[in-house]
């Protein structure tokens, strides 16, 4: 096999994760993984990605991340995949294979409450912002 697309991969399906990697400017990029898998996927990522968040290559300073979530696959059928166009689990349906529930595996707690800092204070700026369009509104009708 090429070192394009790997080696095919064997085992049971319900032995994989889907591995979500959110980066802070708000891309991110989910992997399947073996479970055995997903603790040395978090160090390399943190390494990589946070701390210290250097590339080795080229000793630039990477994306930072601030949560790598890990979740079991689970798979349904639906009604769009049956050939008769009816019933969401007729086994004669495709079943589509996606993360299931999701657990933190790593989270960066301090970037986390930046963010939500950050949420209430546009909030608040909005609660202004409607505020000072209301009594705007109420003057005029006066």
């Amino acid at each position: 096999m090429s070192w394009l697309y790997g080696e095919p991969v064997a085992g049971d399906i319900s032995d994989y994760r889907q591995v979500r990697m959110d980066f802070c400017y708000g891309s991110s990029n989910e992997y399947i993984m073996h479970k055995d898998h997903v603790a040395r996927f978090v160090e390399a990522s943190v390494k990589l990605h946070h701390t210290p968040g250097i590339n080795p290559a080229n000793k630039e300073p990477t994306s930072p991340i601030w949560r790598i979530t890990s979740a079991p696959l689970h798979g349904s059928s639906y009604w769009w995949t049956t050939p008769c166009l009816e019933g969401n689990d007729n086994p004669e349906g495709a079943l589509i294979v996606k993360g299931g529930p999701s657990e933190n595996v790593f989270i960066d707690h301090a970037r986390l409450d930046q963010f939500r800092r950050e949420e209430a204070e546009m909030e608040a700026a909005e609660e202004i912002g409607t505020t000072a369009v209301s009594s705007h509104h109420r003057a005029r009708e006066d």
